[in-house]
């Protein structure tokens, strides 16, 4: 989820990536993590970048493979104090 685009030179881009990953490379199951980036722009003719604000990860209920999910997700946009993520996942079937 893009909020403000750097490409267009808004000056507070800010995006959320929800992917799936494994806490370590012995791990079998995969977990859906989430990253909140903010964008810092470069000085002169350096490219700006990326910047990590928060990560997190849901170790405890693994992603069922071969069955269909659905994912339902909240954003609040704000600031430190105020600012909220939120997903479920339900798995067909209940």
């Amino acid at each position: 989820m893009w909020n403000n685009i750097q490409w267009s030179d808004d000056p507070y881009p800010f995006r959320i990536t929800v992917g799936m990953g494994k806490p370590s490379a012995t791990e079998r199951e995969l977990y859906f993590m989430v990253d909140a980036e903010d964008y810092e722009y470069g000085a002169g003719n350096r490219r700006g970048r990326y910047v990590r604000i928060w990560h997190e990860m849901n170790t405890e209920i693994p992603i069922p493979i071969g069955r269909w999910i659905t994912l339902e997700y909240y954003i609040r946009e704000g600031d430190k104090r105020d600012e909220r993520f939120y997903m479920a996942m339900t798995p067909e079937g209940g």
